[in-house]
């Protein structure tokens, strides 16, 4: 936001060579503008004037500003000559900047001095002096108190005066105090305030400032209203590129970047980003420059385009390093690794995690080298190395609990008792839950609350106590439903068809298993447009062969419950999804020839869910929200569902061949048996298991289930 800077313009009395300037030529700083827009106007050369004023917009107003600013003051002073000479040009430069910006801003602001009386003027000066002083306060964190006083007084007497311009820009200042404060609510009621007198004023290049922090603000505090946010940056943006304010319409480029990013529109996220970087680069802003380049290559490798991942990391690291930025380059070297890490180039991502830890180390910057600490232990455990992931995720911990740092402590902790857990250590994993679930209700993390609780229950159940377990288990089912958050809805199923198991209740075990299927089933639509779209079902396959293992118990105990069919049932879709897993990492176009406008729709129902999803998320992660806002986007959830189950069922009448590969139906155990031409026919389909396999002799009429062993003892 810009700040009314209330000091004095002496340039009168310096010497200035003469030059003649073409349009191209008035590329100039604001002390380069001010000194020889006022050196026309002592010559009188109103060609030069004119040109100056119509080519250099961004500079019209803070040199309108100082020259208000100085006139006011020489009127206070008795230096009624030098005041009429200045007054003048204040009245020319504003006329003029109307007549070639269609913006009547500067017009009202010398408006203002014509109206008021010496007191009024007087008090303006000391208003603009505290608002000055206000801005420099709020900068550090503990002489925000303090700004926020002082804007305070700087309002009321810009309310006083009726100075709406200088109102505007106060409650814009009051607004970021409020951010810092986290107070959300009012924070966003200043910033339409100041955003309403902006516009009464016609001040565009703080309209557009308005327009931005509003979207940001929404975006920061009110994550489930991304469409509203993105509206107002639309606007900004809009704004931006009208007025030709470069550096700051690339900040608002960026932001919508990351809107499109967590909207799951990877490509216009992309787009926003690297049109950004390219605004950054011509302006010589490097540090924003690197910081675009680095989200270009972040949704480059969310998209599965590793080369132009690397590509667009190598560039950012190459200006870094030139530039000598450690923190820059070891948030590089950070991305790097975690391309690294998807790609399984597990030493390359531990030579870019380690590079950066070495930086952040000698920078002394704590916070980055737990989180690097934190990257490494990830790495480990990827590689399977899980003492030395314990290692660094103790040294990490130590660290955010010195820092006082209690979300990162939780999730320490949590990363702990996974490694634990990994090591079959589960007493050791408990521990470490049991110490992460209270921070996590104490700071309202509903998120993380539930992981703690489904982790709990989990080890709990490998230690056999099972009843706390399922208490934990539904616990953590009753918040995951609250949240509609599926994927942790199915997990919870998961561990309570575990703990069943154990109890050998199979039936009650195998309906939760079930259950926890359906729902993951589900989820493939929206997770297709996801980050991890290639990798999502590759470690959940094991749910399939829980479910045919239990079937095939269930069978020996009651042979004449039709479990032999559920088995056979479970076992052709778990060879659906493997397919469709083996489609997916070849990356096969099965797409050619299919209806791009049921396509196009289909993309577009999947992102509306995803968002959908996403808001009642964050609605319901507040501590006070309504239940009509709820009710509503649940109903909107389920007419998009609707709605998909219809495309689905399009797709599969006008492109069998796209819909056959996409959405697999497995043949039943009746149908089979029609393809079979006579009694002497014999088929034999087996399902090998982790936990047992099995093997179905088919024939015409009959079906014989034979339990086998796991696979890796056949």
């Amino acid at each position: 936001m810009l700040s009314s800077k209330t000091f004095l313009y002496i340039t009168l009395l310096l010497v200035i060579p003469k030059i003649v300037f073409t349009q191209s030529q008035l590329s100039l700083s604001q002390e380069e503008f001010n000194h020889r827009i006022f050196e026309a106007y002592q010559d009188n050369d109103q060609s030069l004037i004119q040109d100056m004023i119509k080519t250099n917009r961004l500079k019209v107003k803070p040199f309108s500003d100082k020259t208000i600013s100085r006139s006011k003051k020489l009127e206070l002073i008795g230096q009624r000559d030098q005041y009429d000479m200045i007054h003048s040009v204040c009245l020319s430069v504003d006329s003029l900047f109307r007549q070639f910006h269609n913006e009547k801003s500067l017009e009202i602001a010398v408006g203002y001095l014509n109206n008021w009386d010496i007191a009024q003027k007087k008090q303006k000066l000391i208003a603009d002096s505290l608002y000055a002083l206000g801005t420099k306060l709020r900068i550090q964190k503990n002489t925000r108190d303090q700004a926020m006083s002082i804007y305070e007084q700087a309002l009321q007497i810009y309310q006083d005066i009726g100075d709406n311009r200088g109102e505007g820009n106060v409650l814009g200042g009051i607004a970021v105090l409020l951010f810092y404060k986290k107070d959300a609510k009012q924070m966003h009621e200043y910033v339409q305030k100041a955003l309403d007198l902006r516009i009464v004023c016609d001040d565009k290049q703080l309209m557009g400032n308005s327009y931005n922090d509003l979207g940001y603000f929404i975006y920061w505090y009110f994550y489930f209203d991304l469409e509203n946010a993105l509206v107002n940056l639309k606007k900004s943006e809009e704004i931006r590129r009208e007025i030709g304010d470069d550096v700051k319409l690339g900040k608002t480029l960026y932001n919508i970047g990351r809107i499109y990013e967590d909207m799951g529109d990877l490509q216009q996220a992309f787009d926003s980003f690297l049109t950004a970087s390219d605004i950054f680069a011509s302006n010589k802003e490097n540090s924003l420059h690197i910081k675009s380049l680095i989200r270009c290559g972040s949704i480059k490798m969310f998209q599965g385009q590793y080369q132009e991942s690397l590509k667009y990391l190598d560039q950012s690291l190459e200006i870094t390093e030139k530039l000598g930025d450690s923190h820059k380059i070891a948030e590089v070297l950070n991305e790097r690794g975690h391309l690294y890490r998807r790609l399984g180039e597990y030493e390359l991502a531990y030579a870019n995690y380690n590079k950066m830890l070495d930086l952040l180390e000698l920078e002394g910057d704590d916070a980055g080298v737990a989180d690097a600490l934190s990257n490494m232990g990830l790495l480990m455990g990827s590689m399977g190395r899980h003492q030395q992931a314990l290692d660094n995720y103790q040294q990490s911990l130590k660290i955010y609990q010195k820092l006082d740092e209690p979300d990162l402590i939780m999730i320490g902790l949590s990363n702990i008792g996974i490694e634990y857990a990994e090591m079959n250590q589960f007493d050791q994993a408990e521990k470490y839950y049991r110490q992460a679930l209270p921070l996590s209700r104490e700071h309202k993390n509903i998120t993380a609350e539930i992981n703690t609780l489904l982790n709990l229950g989990n080890a709990l159940n490998n230690q056999g106590k099972l009843e706390e377990a399922l208490d934990y288990f539904h616990q953590g089912l009753d918040l995951a439903t609250r949240l509609n958050d599926p994927d942790q809805i199915w997990s919870m199923h998961l561990g309570i068809g575990d703990n069943y198991e154990r109890q050998k209740e199979y039936e009650t075990a195998l309906s939760h298993y079930e259950q926890a299927l359906e729902i993951l089933e589900s989820m493939r639509g929206s997770l297709e447009t996801s980050q991890y779209k290639t990798s999502f079902f590759a470690d959940k396959r094991y749910i399939y062969d829980a479910l045919v293992h239990l079937s095939c118990m269930l069978h020996i105990k009651d042979p004449d419950k039709g479990y032999d069919e559920r088995a056979f049932h479970y076992a052709e879709r778990a060879k659906a999804r493997a397919f469709l897993d083996l489609m997916t990492e070849s990356l096969i176009s099965v797409r050619s020839g299919v209806d791009q406008t049921l396509l196009i729709q289909q993309e577009q129902i999947l992102s509306d869910l995803t968002q959908l999803d996403q808001n009642l998320q964050n609605i319901l992660s507040e501590e006070v929200f309504s239940e009509d806002s709820i009710q509503h986007i649940k109903d909107q959830i389920l007419q998009s569902e609707q709605a998909y189950h219809e495309i689905k069922k399009k797709l599969r009448e006008k492109n069998p061949h796209y819909a056959n590969l996409t959405y697999p139906q497995p043949l039943t155990l009746e149908e089979v048996q029609s393809f079979i031409p006579d009694d002497n026919t014999l088929i034999l389909n087996y399902f090998a298991g982790d936990s047992s396999s099995a093997l179905w002799a088919i024939k015409k009429y009959t079906c014989n289930l034979i339990v086998l062993p796991r696979e890796d003892v056949l």
